[in-house]
């Protein structure tokens, strides 16, 4: 059975185009909808982690905020050879298919024998302090969605984005054998060209060209403010999950984290709905009034 909107009252039609836009604006901003419920997730389990060594017994979940300490073993950095107590790196490649989104290729963790000092106590840091993340398909479309907040490592792109050193090379670009050695280390075959058509070299000038790959990294050195999220363990922290707490390593102390996950989940999973809505209704009241029935061409099966 149809019933056209025509034939409805006023109220009833309104009511029915509200409801169909609201229902279509939300499943276009569904990933927005499920990455502030991840994020909102992930904002309890910080909230409820100890954010002191002595309130906490081995194996529960810890912050721990002081800096890098000069006792650390130093490492080199993957791409620009940098002696540093700790490195975080991404590898990422530009994709125009549906607009320009960067899929993260692989991300990792760098470092030996890491302390973290508060006052005058030296916090040993154990753990998978050498991680690698290779994505696959999969991972990575989640991960350009934004909707693998929770995932091991996935802090990493927090800390690279707001911060740090970062490369891109075209396809017609040619690597040094540092990042020629680390993409056969990460199993990433580059997709590459001998050259662009005149207008691939125009574009190129304005918008950074599809399969441009890009490098980040970013270093702790001595004496830098850390903040680390894992597990006590009996004499320190260990990097790795506890009880469903992925673990962090960032330069925001966690009030500061904290703060923003909140931010950014109120927007995502309040703020996006209620602008919905209110858009929802602003088109089906386009004269600030009751809206005129008659004028909608559409009908309403049930």
């Amino acid at each position: 059975m149809s019933i056209p909107l025509s034939l409805m009252d006023p109220l009833t039609a309104t009511i029915v185009v509200v409801s169909l836009m609201l229902l279509i604006l939300l499943a276009f901003g569904s990933p927005i909808i499920y990455t502030g419920w991840k994020q909102r997730q992930q904002y309890h389990q910080l909230s409820a982690i100890h954010t002191s060594l002595d309130d906490a017994i081995p194996g529960e979940a810890v912050a721990v905020s002081g800096t890098v300490s000069s006792q650390s073993r130093t490492i080199d950095s993957p791409y620009r050879s940098q002696r540093c107590a700790l490195a975080l790196w991404d590898t990422a490649r530009l994709s125009r298919g549906q607009g320009p989104q960067w899929f993260l290729e692989a991300s990792g963790v760098m470092a030996d024998e890491l302390l973290i000092t508060l006052d005058t106590e030296h916090v040993p840091v154990t753990g998978q302090l050498r991680q690698r993340r290779v994505l696959t398909t999969a991972q990575a479309l989640s991960s350009a969605l934004g909707v693998d907040v929770n995932s091991t490592l996935a802090f990493i792109d927090t800390e690279l984005s707001q911060s740090g050193f970062e490369k891109q090379f075209t396809p017609t670009e040619d690597l040094t054998e540092t990042y020629r050695a680390h993409n056969r280390d990460i199993g990433f075959d580059r997709p590459t060209r001998d050259s662009s058509n005149m207008l691939g070299r125009l574009l190129a000038e304005q918008l950074t060209p599809h399969n441009t790959v890009r490098y980040r990294e970013l270093t702790f050195q001595g004496g830098d403010e850390i903040t680390i999220i894992g597990e006590k363990t009996d004499d320190g922290i260990s990097v790795v999950e506890t009880g469903g707490t992925h673990p962090i390593i960032s330069s925001e102390s966690l009030s500061n984290r904290l703060s923003r996950y909140r931010r950014e989940y109120v927007l995502r999973l309040y703020g996006y709905p209620a602008f919905c809505l209110l858009f929802s209704a602003l088109i089906a009241y386009p004269t600030g009034g009751v809206p005129n029935a008659n004028n909608v061409q559409f009908t309403l099966y049930i």
